[in-house]
């Protein structure tokens, strides 16, 4: 009885076990086809993604618009758009386009692009889509002032109608701005073997230069003294200069950046500390002990915003020292001092990189208004007297002085015409950037944008536009404010258009001043044409 009571309990407890093990066989088979079947949905989903190809077919305004050939599909998050090799903004509509569907690439921020041939290169993952494309001016553009010049007293009209200005005392300047990309300023890799060519200024004394294996070589003969070779580039604020140094025996050497006949900037080393220096701050530089060391090649950068100057080392950021002047800069100077003879520092591949301008002129320059008695006139024209219900004005502009009324542009007098420019909309309180224009009614209708906190000092984009039914302003591409229009525009018929005056002087920089008889939104200033 005894044995077959241990035999039940046996078999009772290999059935629950053979139980138990069935259930956690069939759990885990069913856990694991179900990550299987996950993984291949998953897998098949970024295969589906990747297996597309494209082909751009047209173009139209601001959008160019693509055919998916392939099976797969495209997605916005998966494209890259290059035009001329830099990365642009864009919306993908739909943001999803299926096996042999087409869609449409929407470009943004194209309004400051300049006319002429560029190159578009579309990039999938598995793919790329290839051509090159002409900008070229709309058809309605009746005035556009860019300012390209740089000297004389006339802005010429790049539209079809002539409509140079002429220009009173506002001065020119140069002018860039930080972007999504740099223009190369200056580049010497000394490998043609001579340091005077392309031309290198040289001075100090008990010292010499030469170029030896394509590095320069700045070396002291004896005593104590100093050796520099220097060379000019394009001045600007703001720039990145890189360059490889090797410090040949324990010598002090120094790299300047400066601006007209005056230092404003070094990065000093002494075998012991590495300093950077920057004269207009007038205070203490900041330094680090940073002991190179000799016969070893190091990479140095120097990147120069507004806000700051920082100094990298071999890729790491090594000293930074804030920016409160804005002085160009136009010169490096590369030096050894030594006060303990010879010894010499090897340069090479040096580099200045100076930002690619924002803006509408197709040149760095601009002008610039004191704020006293400096304007641009445009005499009386026909296409500048405009009526019916569309128009677009348009500028790039940067404020000296945000808390003044100042004008921007105007064709108006009285009860007529189209004015943009700066108010002082509640009275010492608040100055808005306002765009008004008058009806046939002689009723006053205008777009404020009281949202944009203007900053001294910065670039600003500005567009107003009339479309039928509305009285818009964009700022940088974005509407800040549209209020209802009704009637036609009454023009003025027998005034100027102004530049930078009407009621009061403009204080500050103006690159570009754009007048189109269309109604056009920030994108849609310029149209594109496949070739």
């Amino acid at each position: 009885m005894k044995a077959a009571t241990t035999l039940i309990t046996l078999t009772i407890v290999v059935a629950i076990v053979v139980s138990v093990g069935l259930m956690i066989w069939l759990y885990l088979s069913g856990f694991f086809s179900e990550v299987s079947r996950t993984g291949e949905v998953r897998t098949e989903e970024s295969l589906k993604t990747l297996s597309s190809c494209m082909k751009i077919e047209e173009a139209s305004k601001n959008k160019f618009f693509i055919r998916n050939c392939g099976n797969g599909v495209i997605t916005n998050d998966t494209l890259n758009v290059y035009i001329d090799d830099e990365l642009f903004d864009f919306d993908l509509e739909p943001s999803s386009i299926e096996g042999k569907k087409a869609g449409a690439i929407v470009l943004h921020g194209v309004g400051d692009m300049s006319e002429g041939q560029h190159s578009l290169k579309i990039i999938n993952p598995n793919t790329e889509a290839l051509t090159n494309f002409e900008a070229e001016i709309l058809e309605s553009l009746v005035l556009d002032l860019n300012f390209d010049e740089g000297s004389g007293n006339i802005a010429f009209d790049s539209s079809e109608y002539g409509n140079d200005g002429t220009i009173t005392e506002a001065v020119w300047t140069r002018i860039y701005e930080e972007g999504k990309s740099w223009d190369l300023a200056l580049v010497d890799g000394f490998d043609d073997g001579d340091w005077t060519s392309p031309l290198w200024n040289v001075g100090g004394f008990n010292g010499d230069r030469q170029v030896v294996n394509k590095e320069l070589r700045v070396y002291m003969t004896a005593g104590t003294g100093n050796s520099y070779a220097q060379k000019t580039f394009e001045e600007n604020s703001q720039f990145i200069a890189e360059l490889n140094v090797t410090p040949q025996f324990a010598l002090n050497y120094y790299i300047y950046l400066q601006y007209g006949a005056s230092s404003e900037l070094w990065i000093k080393h002494d075998t012991t500390e590495l300093e950077l220096e920057y004269v207009p701050d007038s205070g203490v530089a900041p330094s680090k002990a940073y002991p190179f060391t000799v016969g070893r090649e190091y990479n140095l950068k120097i990147v120069a915003t507004n806000s700051k100057i920082s100094l990298y080392v071999d890729g790491n950021e090594e000293l930074t020292h804030a920016r409160i002047n804005q002085v160009n800069f136009d010169a490096i100077r590369l030096e050894t001092w030594s006060n303990t003879g010879a010894g010499d520092v090897h340069y090479d591949d040096v580099k200045v990189y100076v930002p690619k301008k924002i803006g509408v002129a197709k040149s760095g320059s601009a002008l610039y208004f004191d704020g006293t008695d400096d304007y641009v006139t445009v005499p009386r024209s026909e296409s500048l007297n405009i009526t019916g219900n569309r128009i677009t004005v348009e500028s790039w502009i940067k404020f000296n002085n945000v808390f003044v009324e100042q004008d921007i542009m105007s064709k108006s007098f009285g009860t007529r015409g189209y004015y943009l420019w700066l108010d002082d909309y509640i009275p010492g309180v608040e100055w808005d950037l306002r765009f008004m224009v008058y009806n046939d009614s002689e009723d006053a209708m205008s777009a404020v944008d009281q949202t944009t906190n203007l900053e001294e000092g910065k670039w600003y984009h500005v567009l107003g536009n009339i479309n039928k039914t509305h009285i818009k302003i964009f700022v940088d591409g974005k509407e800040m404010d549209s209020s209802p229009w009704f009637g036609s525009i009454h023009p003025f018929d027998a005034g100027d258009f102004n530049i930078g005056y009407y009621n009061s002087y403009f204080n500050g920089t103006i690159d570009s001043v754009r007048i189109f008889d269309d109604s056009l939104s920030p994108d849609e200033t310029i149209k594109f044409r496949i070739i």
